[in-house]
């Protein structure tokens, strides 16, 4: 049954598409809305690699607009010049960049009718601009969240302070959203919390012609890593404990096959034996192909804690991936992680929540040589498919989040949302001060309805927040 939403932006800093995670996930959701009422403006960093284009949105129209690389890499020079903080010095030239922007996405949107603004917060720019094209608008703003800001922040090398920046104005968008969906519960949970937000979670739906018939090597063990590497210090555990047992496992040899668009050789560590393909960039069905072939799919997370918010909010798209292509999987990252706490209850793999070499070598022989391991595996992805990762569950939660604001109601959209911009309203405190994720008002509703949270106090500004509010908006 189609989604019926009203016409919509959808501001991005990836397009929908077949190159990295987040143009898929995206190219996934929009596969299941009504294009005409799609038009998309995709601000993409300079430095950023934007993937073929999906031939199954052609009724979707994509403006793409380069904008200067958004991560700040610093000389020593620089640093002993200017201290910790140079980043925050650049923040004006930034925003005085992203004004022209804001004029542009305001243009195509009028050009096309829009309703309604989708953005989508997964880069710096469309932090900042999200709002401001909205209020421009006069429409309703609703908003994706993939990863919290300081992540956001942090992988563009952004300093503290920059980083702090970018948490408040994230925090004073989403207080401004109609509603906003999250990659997972505890997300959603943190942000109603935190900002009184309407939030749902949205995963990504598998099409309905998932691969089922699996073709192993019965002379090789196959192990499969995908897309890109957020946990360099786990990857190296993991390969060095192969490397401790010869690469061999049950008396037959392990290889490791890596793909994605960048290979990063400072894992690998010199000296040491090693079986890995690096296979470049792979398509879906290509993927989909290697990974029906392959015996375990690895997955790491970081333990460190500065890492902590962004593992326990974010959810790893690769899960997805491999549940889809029913490839037993091996995480190996924190207890209180997402991924950890979707597979205590989904058992989809084996969870490792050590770097050492005999904890990681049990788990990978657990799920190679236990055919009732193995057979309980595939019976726990047919249903995570069944109640998570599914098309009708997605097209539901989607209709709820961008069909539930009609033409008529955007100008009650819009005033409810100007009310909660009032001066005061809108200073939050950045996303990750340390509450549990559970500890919210509630959880996500099962069924896909967006929750309510009751609206926060006003903290009081202190002088430091003073002295940074000049740089908040360009």
């Amino acid at each position: 049954m189609a989604v019926n939403i009203p016409r919509t932006l959808l501001l991005t800093s990836t397009p929908p598409g077949n190159g990295s995670v987040g143009e898929v996930f995206l190219r996934e959701l929009c596969r299941l809305l009504p294009q005409e009422q799609i038009v998309c403006f995709a601000a993409h960093s300079e430095d950023y690699f934007v993937g073929p284009l999906a031939d199954e949105l052609r009724a979707v129209k994509i403006v793409l607009r380069k904008i200067p690389a958004e991560k700040f890499l610093t000389s020593g020079v620089i640093r002993r010049c200017f201290g910790r903080y140079p980043r925050v010095l650049y923040e004006p030239l930034h925003n005085a960049r992203v004004k022209p922007l804001i004029d542009e996405a305001v243009g195509f949107a009028r050009q096309n009718d829009v309703q309604q603004v989708w953005a989508v917060l997964n880069s710096p720019t469309v932090i900042k601009i999200a709002r401001r094209v909205a209020e421009r608008l006069n429409v309703p703003l609703l908003c994706l969240v993939w990863d919290p800001p300081e992540a956001v922040g942090g992988n563009q090398q952004f300093d503290p302070i920059s980083i702090r920046l970018l948490a408040e104005k994230f925090g004073r968008t989403i207080k401004f959203a109609r509603a906003s969906a999250c990659i997972s519960e505890s997300m959603a949970d943190e942000y109603r919390r935190q900002f009184g937000a309407h939030t749902i979670v949205i995963h990504r739906a598998f099409p309905k012609e998932v691969l089922a018939n699996r073709k192993l090597d019965d002379d090789v063990i196959n192990i499969v890593f995908s897309g890109t590497n957020y946990a360099p210090n786990e990857f190296c555990a993991f390969t060095n404990a192969l490397s401790s047992c010869g690469w061999s496992i049950a008396g037959k040899p392990v290889r490791m096959l890596l793909t994605g668009n960048f290979l990063n050789l400072d894992l690998f560590a010199a000296g040491q034996k090693m079986h890995i393909e690096y296979l470049g960039y792979r398509t879906t069905g290509e993927m989909m192909s290697i990974l029906s072939a392959a015996d375990v799919a690895y997955l790491p997370y970081p333990f460190a804690k500065q890492m902590a918010l962004q593992a326990r909010l974010s959810f790893p798209d690769k899960l997805n991936t491999y549940i889809e292509a029913s490839c037993p999987v091996f995480f190996h990252g924190p207890q209180y992680s997402s991924g950890a706490t979707f597979m205590d209850k989904y058992k989809v793999g084996v969870v490792c929540t050590s770097i050492d070499a005999e904890d990681i070598l049990c788990g990978i022989k657990s799920i190679v040589t236990d055919d009732n391991v193995q057979r309980s595996i595939q019976s726990e992805m047919e249903r995570a498919r069944k109640e998570v990762f599914n098309e009708e569950i997605c097209r539901q939660r989607l209709g709820e989040l961008l069909g539930a604001w009609g033409p008529e109601s955007s100008a009650v959209a819009t005033r409810e949302q100007s009310a909660c911009s009032s001066p005061g309203s809108g200073s939050g405190s950045s996303p990750g001060s340390g509450s549990s994720p559970g500890s919210g008002s509630g959880s996500v509703s099962g069924s896909g309805s967006i929750s309510q949270g009751n609206g926060l106090a006003s903290p009081v500004r202190t002088s430091q927040e003073e002295a940074l509010a000049r740089m908040r908006d360009g």
